[in-house]
């Protein structure tokens, strides 16, 4: 009897600011090949994540993201309650929804990832999706696969890996790590370079011009949506420090794109940076 292969899925975590929908909108048009979007706060077509993974510490010191992993008896209490109501709308209604859950393998230690993942797998889970770092490290130094082999090894949920995926080379070391894995979350790899699906599968690499086209997709969005000029200036603001990463000896253009406020100057600042400096698609390195 033949096997099934299952083809790889890969998705875009969701980040606060950033994948929202005039992003995700842009992205799919621009660079289509990714099978999922999860967006903060907001479920859709009847699947619902839980993201216990966000160390920022405003979230966490509201008792979110990975502030839930502080108490596991309140973690319960509050599973408890988001599968009790999923399940009265599907006595009610017969509508079936999916529920999937994003975490980090802890606050402080590793060693709290085994009695974290007993109570996540106490749960109809469609997935469990695993960020190998605890909520101290935010996103400092090297996620660690180890632990996520560790937990792999003893979890009878569908898993998804998600950390520091930022080349199409990482990904394949991942692969090669955990072949029985399909399902794979990118964040800042798929903000630094878009187009990074598209390599995984044997395409190009990202080219200057569809950054652009993104950049105004992006942009103009926005402004569609009636952001004001400036606060549309200030979202792309922050993707370019993921963006800056491809541009060489491009410091002076970025202080100049930072300092501008009319909308005007500041697309003609991006025509500037484009047609004046070395475009060579780069990897993420960390915002310095």
């Amino acid at each position: 009897m033949a096997v099934e292969v299952q083809e790889d899925i890969f998705s875009f975590a969701p980040m606060e600011g950033i994948t929202n929908v005039v992003f995700r909108n842009a992205h799919h048009a621009v660079f289509p090949g990714t099978g999922k979007y999860y967006t903060p706060f907001l479920g859709l077509n009847q699947n619902f994540n839980l993201n216990t993974g966000c160390p920022a510490p405003t979230v966490v010191t509201r008792h979110k993201g990975a502030g839930l992993l502080e108490n596991l008896v309140e973690l319960e209490m509050l599973l408890d309650e988001i599968f009790e109501g999923i399940e009265k709308i599907r006595t009610g209604s017969g509508r079936e929804m999916r529920v999937s859950v994003k975490t980090r393998t802890g606050i402080r230690s590793h060693e709290e990832a085994e009695a974290l993942m007993d109570v996540f797998e106490r749960y109809p889970f469609s997935e469990i999706i695993i960020h190998p770092r605890v909520r101290e490290e935010y996103y400092k130094g090297q996620a660690h696969p180890e632990v996520f082999a560790a937990l792999a090894g003893r979890c009878g949920k569908k898993l998804c890996y998600n950390g520091d995926l930022y080349t199409a080379g990482i990904w394949q070391e991942r692969k090669a790590q955990f072949p029985e894995v399909t399902d794979w979350m990118f964040g800042r790899g798929f903000v630094t370079d878009p187009a990074l699906v598209r390599q995984i599968q044997g395409g190009k690499k990202l080219e200057a011009a569809e950054l652009l086209e993104f950049h105004d997709r992006i942009l103009d969005g926005y402004l569609e949506m009636g952001t004001e000029d400036r606060n549309a200036m200030f979202r792309l603001f922050e993707l370019w420090t993921y963006w800056r990463f491809h541009f060489q000896g491009a410091d002076k253009h970025f202080k100049k794109l930072k300092k501008m406020k009319n909308l005007a100057d500041y697309r003609a600042g991006v025509r500037e940076l484009f047609a004046e400096t070395d475009f060579v698609p780069g990897k993420y390195e960390g915002i310095k």
